[in-house]
């Protein structure tokens, strides 16, 4: 997950199944990474939850909202909910798809703090 814009650090990376924050009140984007035999081919994104957005990138880097070489311009404001993201690349095995889960709360950018018992 990245702010959109010219930054190229990631606020943080997606495991499948965790929760994050980010401040929602900035446009955001997803970026994928390739490899094996999926290095150089397009790749569609989908995003579906309380926002859905979809994509074709037909070169790196693979931006849910798209881009202009490294500057991540395009962004979405998200709401705060669980999400699901899948990369499929053109013309490869179905196989060599990915979704993965993810649920997004406002707060600082990372990993969301866990919650400590109530004793």
């Amino acid at each position: 997950m990245f702010n959109k814009g010219a930054d190229t650090t990631p606020l943080f990376d997606i495991v499948d199944g965790l929760p994050y924050s980010a401040d929602l009140n900035t446009e955001l984007t997803v970026v994928a990474t390739t490899s094996g035999p999926c290095v150089g081919v397009s790749v569609f994104l989908a995003l579906t939850g309380p926002v859905d957005q979809g994509k074709w990138e037909s070169f790196e880097p693979y931006c849910l909202f798209g881009d202009d070489g490294a500057n991540y311009r395009e962004g979405g404001y998200f709401d705060a909910g669980t999400y699901e993201i899948a990369a499929f690349p053109y013309n490869v095995d179905d196989e060599n798809g990915l979704t993965m889960s993810f649920t997004l709360s406002n707060g600082p950018a990372g990993p969301a703090p866990t919650p400590v018992p109530v004793p």
